[in-house]
């Protein structure tokens, strides 16, 4: 659900996949490149503590990474 918002963001912040893995890594997070490319792709399921480390390394809030769909209910 959030793999289009992380793209949107990934792109927007002018960061690669490759430096989205790095900054997750930096936070604990054991994740390769191709991993965000299937997050991006909604091919690989995302854990909490994972989108907890997206938001982060995005700068935004976790309820920005999902679909408005999913925060109005």
């Amino acid at each position: 659900m959030i793999g289009p918002a992380v793209k949107e963001l990934r792109d927007s912040k002018n960061m690669t996949q490759e430096d989205l893995a790095a900054q997750m890594q930096l936070r604990g997070v054991d994740i390769e490149t191709l991993s965000i490319t299937r997050i991006e792709t909604g091919q690989r399921f995302v854990p909490d503590y994972e989108v907890f480390a997206l938001a982060d390394c995005l700068n935004v809030d976790m309820e920005s990474l999902y679909p408005d769909s999913i925060k109005k209910k």
